[in-house]
């Protein structure tokens, strides 16, 4: 742990090139032991390929702690998105958009973009696009910078602070790339992919690292990982936290985390000096995973295992009262034992006379009841089926 200060709050940003597959790579408490391990606050995954909230685990979804905050490609299956883990009660707004509206749509809709308020500065975390396939996709890319450097003026103007972390996908200066004169006609390294870093710095922008660690080499964060070349330590330095100027005092350090593996990005992060006070009980925001749970999806699959469990208890209660008729007497009200095991495979009726000896009565042939209740699930149905019920 690299963290200078207990007090100070951490900004962790990593290219995952998958949620699901990096965190399997975390058995030992999955994402929030990494998040722990980190220490980190706020957490800001790129390249998730996340479709839709649906198909997500919970373990990934709700990180005990934390609410979540995702953006999905809505032109491409598995590519692209975006993910914000924060702290509860840290974040006072939350966009998946570059200016809180529709108005930059051909950008929004790629899921590159998660924009969240944590009151003393606004969080951009974006993947921002690869202009490797030329054309119209490197059109894409310089349109896109454009645009967010306009916005992030913009907020400055208004007198916010802003912190953007994320993969920019372009290497800023020959110290950053280990190869500078074979890649120099190299998407990621075209004079004018640099030429935008310079002047987004130039208009009031710093480069944390680059700052803090001035005129040092070999510092990396993406590897060709096809060619091996993570290790022969052969990267780039595609991976930033930038701050506005006036900013720049509550910056503890900024980092990149090389030995952590999992990805073909290793993570960076940044500390800053204060650790804003957490406010719990405020209005939950949106996009929030905390909505979800109460309100989405996971609320109505609650909702629908508990009537699931509702409708089995009475077709139980069928079956029992005809098994009462056939059995031509008058019985006690029995109670239902329904051990974890009991619940899924049998339900187990016991005589509570107490002039006799509890005995487990044989069931007769299968009635109508128990032929609707062999057909329901009982207990609670799983997420999948859930969904196809819904379709």
């Amino acid at each position: 742990d690299d963290r200078m200060n207990a007090n100070t709050m951490r900004v962790l940003s990593w290219n995952v090139n998958g949620v699901r597959a990096v965190a399997k790579r975390f058995p030992n408490g999955g994402l929030k032991g990494f998040f722990d391990k980190m220490k980190a606050d706020i957490v800001c995954f790129q390249e998730t390929k996340v479709d839709k909230l649906e198909s997500l685990e919970r373990s990934i979804l709700h990180v005990d702690g934390y609410e979540s905050f995702w953006s999905f490609c809505k032109v491409k299956k598995g590519y692209s998105g975006v993910a914000t883990w924060a702290k509860v009660g840290l974040t006072k707004n939350a966009t998946n958009t570059m200016d809180g509206t529709n108005r930059h749509e051909r950008f929004n809709e790629e899921g590159r973009i998660m924009r969240t308020d944590h009151g003393s500065f606004v969080l951009f975390n974006i993947y921002f696009p690869n202009g490797g396939r030329g054309g119209d996709r490197h059109t894409y890319k310089m349109d896109f910078y454009k645009d967010f450097h306009k916005e992030c003026l913009k907020l400055v103007e208004e007198g916010r602070n802003v912190i953007t972390v994320g993969d920019v996908n372009t290497a800023h200066q020959e110290i950053d790339i280990h190869n500078p004169k074979e890649s120099a006609n190299s998407s990621g390294f075209l004079p004018e992919e640099r030429d935008w870093v310079t002047k987004y710095l130039e208009s009031g922008f710093v480069d944390t690292f680059r700052n803090k660690h001035p005129g040092e080499p070999g510092h990396y964060s993406w590897w060709n990982v096809k060619k091996g070349a993570r290790f022969v330590d052969k990267g780039w330095r595609l991976d930033y936290s930038l701050v506005n100027k006036s900013f720049m005092d509550q910056v503890e350090d900024s980092l990149i985390l090389k030995e952590v593996h999992g990805s073909d990005h290793c993570p960076i992060v940044l500390d800053l000096k204060e650790q804003p006070e957490l406010i719990l009980g405020a209005k939950i925001p949106p996009l929030s995973s905390r909505l979800i749970e109460e309100n989405g999806v996971f609320a109505l699959f609650k909702r629908a295992s508990e009537s699931q469990v509702k409708e089995n208890e009475s077709a139980i209660n069928i079956s029992k009262a005809e098994e009462t008729k056939e059995d031509g007497e008058e019985k006690d009200s029995p109670h239902l034992v329904r051990s974890e095991e009991a619940k899924m495979e049998s339900i187990v009726i016991i005589d509570e006379k107490p002039a006799k000896k509890k005995r487990v009565s044989t069931p007769p042939k299968e009635t109508v009841a128990q032929k609707k209740l062999k057909e329901s699930s009982v207990g609670t149905p799983s997420i999948s089926n859930f969904f196809k019920k819904q379709k």
